[in-house]
């Protein structure tokens, strides 16, 4: 005799609930029908829609000075398109980008357990398996400048080569200003230094594009970013058109940079027609009084 369609469907949960009690061990998911356990799914899946949408990062004042430190591949790069580069934040070697901290993974874990009524230890692993984990996805897209009202001696040394390297510096002010027509909603702000085990940031994906560990606190940063669309595939990045005269207020050379070097940037800023203050960094320069 052919088994009945209520028996096989019996047999379709029995045997998703094996799966679910092998994969998670607790007996509280045990028992579920395909109806219950989906709407627990839902729950799990939708965990982060409770996002804080107005808020936004610290904003430094109008005519604070940051600074891009590039090698000339990539001042060549922005000159002949026009625009900045934008990363994908999961690019970054920073395990903690795009991450959320301790206290903001523990909460969220609650409330899937509060919610669905399970219990914590089979909430941990459907948020591990559905939310993955403390990530935020793959949306945000960053540019990242150093807020300072002087050159950093660190970063020339970490960024650039010591005989090719430029530093864009400008204003913020100009900085939103040359982005002000790129096309895209762009958000501008400090980057917040915190402990990740000690510390709660705002829900959302924003916040977690303006907080880095303390370790990191000597960059200084602040950032320019987007997040895609959902029918977007950007990948790696994406180039944001930006108005260079707007953007460049001075370019400095690196201070180990040969004096033929200083000739060439300045026949490549003639060639795109950009009007800027070009300086060979002085840092390292005997002290003279």
């Amino acid at each position: 005799m052919a088994p009945s369609s209520h028996n096989h469907n019996n047999s379709i949960t029995d045997a998703f609930n094996e799966v679910i009690i092998r994969n998670y061990g607790h007996e509280d998911l045990a028992g579920l029908g395909d109806e219950e356990f989906e709407k627990i799914i839902n729950i799990v899946k939708s965990i982060r829609d409770d996002s804080e949408d107005n808020w936004q990062p610290p904003h430094p004042s109008s005519d604070s000075k940051v600074w891009r430190y590039v090698n000339f591949t990539e001042i060549m790069s922005i000159l002949e398109r026009q625009s900045l580069w934008f990363s994908n934040f999961s690019n970054f070697e920073d395990p903690y980008e795009g991450t959320i901290p301790k206290k903001n993974l523990e909460e969220e874990i609650d409330k899937i357990s509060s919610r669905a009524d399970i219990s914590r230890d089979a909430a941990t692993n459907l948020h591990e398996t559905y939310v993955s984990g403390n990530r935020h996805g793959q949306s945000g897209f960053v540019n990242c400048w150093n807020l300072s009202e002087y050159e950093s001696a660190a970063l020339w040394e970490q960024y650039i080569d010591s005989t090719d390297g430029v530093a864009i510096q400008t204003t913020v002010d100009r900085l939103e200003q040359s982005l002000s027509d790129c096309g895209r909603e762009l958000t501008f702000g400090e980057i917040e230094y915190i402990s990740y085990e000690d510390a709660k940031i705002p829900n959302g994906t924003l916040p977690t594009l303006y907080h880095k560990r303390l370790s990191f606190e000597h960059e200084k940063e602040f950032r320019a970013s987007f997040l895609k669309q959902d029918d977007e595939d950007l990948g790696a990045g994406a180039y944001v058109d930006v108005d260079l005269d707007m953007l460049i207020d001075k370019l400095y050379l690196a201070p180990t940079t040969p004096d033929w070097f200083y000739n060439q940037v300045e026949l490549v800023l003639d060639r795109y027609g950009v009007d800027c203050e070009l300086k060979k960094s002085d840092i390292y320069s005997d002290p003279v009084y």
